[in-house]
């Protein structure tokens, strides 16, 4: 699962960068084919890329006394296991989550914050995503 988000990304930002670079490309077209005429009507189209950063900092809840931690989260692998400063209790994920970020923090993990994120701008641009 994790290869095949990891190709979504990387397909995504490849289709980023080859639009910006066709928009580029036709603008200078534009402006060669016009620059030579007497009268030029300049049309300017911008394609924006919107870069993402996944918060790295998640306050950890335990589920068994309510104590509060602040987390850094790691951006290469999911904590599966957090034991708690207050009780001692060690908590795993909740079925269905990845990580202890995930079921118990205040913001899902970096991984899960992209997909998100990827998710949303493609249901924006009008495209959609098959799992």
């Amino acid at each position: 699962m994790k290869a095949y988000t990891t190709l979504i990304s990387i397909c995504f930002i490849l289709v980023i960068f080859t639009i910006n670079a066709q928009a580029q490309s036709d603008d200078l077209l534009a402006f060669n084919d016009t620059s030579n005429t007497s009268e030029t009507t300049e049309t300017t189209e911008t394609t924006s890329v919107v870069s993402f950063a996944p918060a790295l900092q998640s306050v950890v809840q335990c589920p068994s006394c309510g104590h509060k931690s602040n987390q850094e989260m790691r951006t290469n692998a999911c904590k599966y296991v957090h034991k708690c400063d207050a009780c001692s209790t060690v908590s795993k994920p909740l079925q269905g989550d990845c990580c202890i970020h995930c079921s118990y923090g205040s913001v899902k993990c970096p991984s899960k914050q992209t997909e998100e994120n990827e998710r949303k701008m493609l249901e924006q641009s009008g495209g959609s995503i098959s799992q």
